[in-house]
């Protein structure tokens, strides 16, 4: 769970009051989230471009690592009746070791 210091949070009225202040807190990286609320609760999240940029780097190797975890699963489940020897593959296409 994300936790927010009393500074990252902020009503969405004085956020839209004060928006250009928030924005150049978070260009200067004086926040590294800000935490909008509506109705006393986390309604949006804003985060600095910096930010957003090295997450999305992380996200990338995330679903990276997530669809070789599937391909092995699948292999793992894969009956051996589906197996194919590999003396046969490496022959269809003219090859050896």
């Amino acid at each position: 769970m994300v936790t927010f210091s009393t500074d990252e949070l902020v009503s969405s009225t004085q956020f839209s009051r004060n928006f250009w202040t928030y924005m150049t807190g978070m260009k200067d990286m004086k926040y590294r989230k800000m935490g909008i609320l509506k109705n006393n609760e986390i309604d949006m999240v804003i985060i600095p471009g910096k930010i957003y940029e090295k997450i999305g780097s992380y996200m990338d190797e995330m679903i990276e690592n997530y669809e070789i975890h599937e391909e092995i699963q699948d292999r793992i489940n894969t009956k051996e009746t589906n197996f194919v020897d590999g003396a046969e593959v490496l022959k269809k296409f003219n090859l050896s070791l």
